[in-house]
């Protein structure tokens, strides 16, 4: 991920729109409003976006479904 990807904040029932940018080998490194989004248009708390590049439930690496668990992998699987 080289470039400002839209997605959504999930925190609360608003639904902010956001942008992430990530770099290779960094992985996710910033986010930010999204000023394009129609409803919030480039607003989002300051808890969605720190918790969106550094909460505890971010899945910061490859899984996959083994029955019914999720096992961490490599990316090339």
């Amino acid at each position: 991920m080289s470039e400002w990807t839209p997605t959504t904040c999930l925190r609360c029932a608003v639904g902010c729109g956001l942008q992430q940018h990530g770099e290779d080998g960094r992985g996710l490194v910033a986010v930010r409003g999204d000023p394009t989004h129609p409803v919030t248009r480039g607003q989002a708390c300051r808890r969605g976006i720190d918790e969106t590049v550094s909460g505890g439930e971010r899945v910061t690496r490859p899984l996959v479904r083994d029955g019914g668990d999720l096992v961490a992998t490599d990316w090339d699987t």
